[in-house]
């Protein structure tokens, strides 16, 4: 599982709540997270962890880092033979994308490009 960025609205499936503990949702899965954006949340949690803006993070990306669940990776991990981490900057401080490439082809995975239809037409 690759989290693109550690906004709630992408770590908030991460995991479920099991008798009022916070859990992996897919307990054989590795959740993926590049480094620069966790080690951006890491220090902010340091500092104001407790705070409702940090709720996301502690629930759905600390419950996973103590299951031994994440792999935190640097730019350009390869996650597989076929599988690229590259950076995607702009949209958080480490922001990230994952690349397939098979057979000759490529494709692109990533979060938060775009968030309405008319920056299809104007993207600046």
């Amino acid at each position: 599982m690759l989290c693109t960025h550690l906004h709630a609205d992408h770590v908030g499936w991460n995991t479920q709540l099991v008798d009022w503990r916070w859990v992996p949702t897919f307990p054989n899965a590795k959740y993926v997270f590049g480094r620069k954006e966790y080690d951006v949340w890491q220090a902010q949690f340091a500092t104001d962890g407790n705070t409702r803006h940090m709720a996301g993070y502690r629930d759905s990306v600390l419950a996973v880092v103590e299951a031994g669940q994440a792999l935190v990776v640097d730019d350009y991990a390869e996650i597989a033979d076929c599988l690229l981490v590259t950076p995607a900057p702009g949209h958080t401080a480490g922001h990230v994308a994952l690349w397939l490439s098979s057979r000759g082809q490529a494709g692109v995975f990533t979060g938060d490009i775009i968030h309405h239809p008319v920056q299809l037409k104007n993207p600046g």
